[in-house]
Order: structure tokens, then C-alpha cells, then sequence
């Protein structure tokens, strides 16, 4: 998270995980998300870095 803030549910996961400017997760491949919420006074900036072997 590069600016803002953002809470993630993620399949799996007991409860939803809250980003602020600097965190970072590392979800793999396929894995189900929803975004829930996005800070409502800065706007949120993501930074998504994919890894994997080229299609």
C-alpha cells in the first residue's frame, strides 16, 4: 500500500486485514479477496507486483 488505507476479506482468513501506507500481502495465485473498505479522506494507491513464469 503505497497511500490510503484499505481492508481486505480474504478466503480463509478468520477476519479482514486492514492496509496502511507500507504494508504489504502476499496473496498466491488464485486465491479469492474483496476489497471492503478504502480510506475516505486520502485516496488509495496500490502498488501489485505478479510473480510468476510468463504466460
Amino acid at each position: 500500500m503505497l497511500r490510503g488505507g484499505a481492508e481486505l476479506v480474504i478466503e480463509g482468513d478468520a477476519a479482514p486485514r486492514r492496509l496502511r501506507p507500507g504494508d504489504w500481502l502476499l496473496l498466491p495465485a488464485r486465491t479469492r479477496h474483496r476489497v471492503t473498505w478504502t480510506d475516505e479522506t486520502t485516496p488509495t494507491v496500490w502498488l501489485a507486483i505478479h510473480i510468476g513464469e510468463p504466460c
